[in-house]
């Protein structure tokens, strides 16, 4: 009776799977049909299209039957409900039959610009979308001042790519109004730069043109940028060249020979660097100054406001000399005083071994700045922001060192936890881990001008709204170790980025990518 019992049960339960099946194949046709009864709805169209060359159009209800494709060119920035008599209707040259895309060619001989462009089925046209008109994305940062540069980064922003004439704008639009039109500083297709000027302080949205004005079009992260009042002359020595560098507390100096560090001897100064940063931190922020010399020193715990600032990149040296493991320079923490890491930065100077060949007494991590802990499933968790690397030099031998996980000896460069606007510029790392690894950013992150060489691991960063620009990379694979490129995760511009040495398919540790994105 157990056994009739539970197969009856079971043939109930499979005749009811059937049912429901046929039921949901039911639906499935039902749901085409009816796709059939409304015009198309077009989702995207490919960009940099040249005449003579095939460009994608998808969406939805692109049935293979009774399809049309029209554009004609746009010289109002409307968005007219259907095509004029006068409309080119490209070749169709693949269709899909699930009704998703079509694919069709730009006659030869069209004049390149911007073209209103239409899908029709047997229910009528879709809504006008434009073709190569410029499509803005994203921004490199959320505040400026006059002076400073902002990037932008998006998709048709230069006609000459597809055959057209430079005629690039970009401008402030407030919402309720007024507009400011501002030079284009630097421009290729993907991305341009503009400066800001003595605009109106106030927030605005940033908007490109690529034909002169006639199609606008917003930033489609939905950023905005605040304009702030110009700080005084000097806001920014070290030209890091971002808005926040205002905030620091530049002219409220510490130098650490005042505290007991003396550059010209062999003695230990974590005791005297160590009070100068406390110094620092506990007036409310400012610089901790090494004058050029030789300073030997076990850990800096790194205070909210705190700059370590050498008075040269090369000859400004601070040597590790601790018992290895850990990092070197961390920041204290959301527990320390002022309660977030914020506002801290490392420039002009050298950081050194003092036993360069000794494995076992490398710290884990040389600059290990922002929040102590992460949690990968909650963001909001991060607090730590503004967060610099300036012209620092890292230099330990590439040939030989300790991958071994956390807490190991590995010699990792730098890595920051936090919540936004990290900036590493104009540095030299080489080392067996001489690299940013494993840095966890919500948003804002730049990178430009560095060089990393290394034998393991990757220059990676999650952050969006990352700008990674003119970097080196050089990978030692002669060591067989696990080494990668260039990670970023989602809203990232590369450009300029050189790799050499990732991804030797001889080699079974170092078959790793040269770029990669992992959304």
């Amino acid at each position: 009776n157990y056994l009739t019992n539970q197969v009856t049960a079971r043939i109930r339960t499979l005749k009811a799977c059937r049912f429901m099946a046929a039921i949901t194949g039911m639906l499935l046709t039902c749901a085409n049909a009816n796709a059939q009864l409304a015009p198309p709805i077009i989702l995207k169209v490919s960009d940099g299209v040249a005449a003579g060359r095939s460009f994608s159009i998808n969406g939805e209800g692109f049935y293979p039957t009774a399809m049309d494709v029209s554009i004609a060119p746009d010289t109002t920035g409307q968005s007219p409900a259907s095509p004029p008599a006068n409309a080119i209707h490209p070749a169709i040259i693949q269709t899909d039959k699930d009704a998703h895309f079509i694919i069709a060619r730009l006659p030869a001989g069209s004049s390149p610009g911007v073209y209103n462009l239409w899908v029709a089925n047997s229910q009528g046209w879709s809504p006008c979308v434009k073709l190569n008109a410029a499509r803005a994305l994203f921004m490199s940062d959320y505040q400026a001042y006059n002076g400073v540069d902002i990037e932008v980064v998006g998709r048709n922003f230069d006609q000459s790519e597809f055959g057209g004439v430079t005629a690039t704008q970009v401008r402030l639009n407030n919402g309720s109004g007024t507009t400011y039109n501002l030079p284009v500083k630097d421009l290729n297709p993907y991305h341009l730069t503009f400066t800001v000027g003595n605009q109106a302080l106030g927030t605005y949205y940033v908007e490109v043109s690529s034909d002169n004005g006639v199609n606008w079009s917003r930033l489609a992260s939905g950023q905005t940028l605040t304009l702030l009042a110009a700080p005084p002359a000097g806001s920014d020595p070290l030209g890091l060249g971002v808005g926040w560098a205002k905030d620091f507390r530049w002219t409220n100096v510490f130098n650490v020979t005042n505290y007991g560090a003396n550059p010209n001897d062999l003695s230990d100064d974590t005791v005297a660097v160590q009070n100068a940063v406390n110094a620092a931190e506990n007036s409310g922020g400012g610089v901790v100054y090494f004058p050029t010399g030789s300073y030997y020193i076990s850990y800096i715990n790194l205070g909210a406001g705190v700059v370590l600032e050498g008075q040269d990149q090369y000859n400004t040296k601070i040597y590790y000399n601790g018992t290895g493991g850990f990092s070197f320079i961390q920041s204290k923490g959301a527990n320390s005083r002022g309660g977030i890491a914020q506002l801290q930065g490392i420039a002009r100077l050298s950081i050194l071994l003092s036993n360069p060949y000794t494995v076992s007494s490398r710290p884990d991590v040389f600059m290990n700045l922002g929040d102590t802990t992460i949690s990968s499933a909650d963001e909001s968790l991060r607090t730590a922001n503004r967060i610099f690397v300036a012209s620092v030099n890292l230099n330990y031998p590439c040939n030989v060192g300790d991958s071994s996980g956390p807490h190991g000896r590995r010699g990792i460069g730098a890595l920051w936890i936090g919540k936004e606007r990290v900036l590493m510029k104009d540095n030299h790392f080489k080392g067996w881990y001489a690299c940013n690894m494993l840095t966890f950013l919500n948003q804002y992150c730049i990178l430009k001008n560095n060089w990393f060489e290394y034998t393991t691991g990757y220059v990676h960063d999650t952050g969006t709204y990352l700008f990674y620009e003119n970097n080196y990379i050089k990978i030692h694979p002669e060591y067989n170790q696990d080494t990668h490129g260039y990670f970023a995760r989602s809203d990232a511009y590369m450009a300029g980025n050189y790799v050499e040495g990732a991804g030797d398919a001889s080699n079974v540790q170092n078959d790793g990518e040269g770029i990669a994105t992992e959304m």
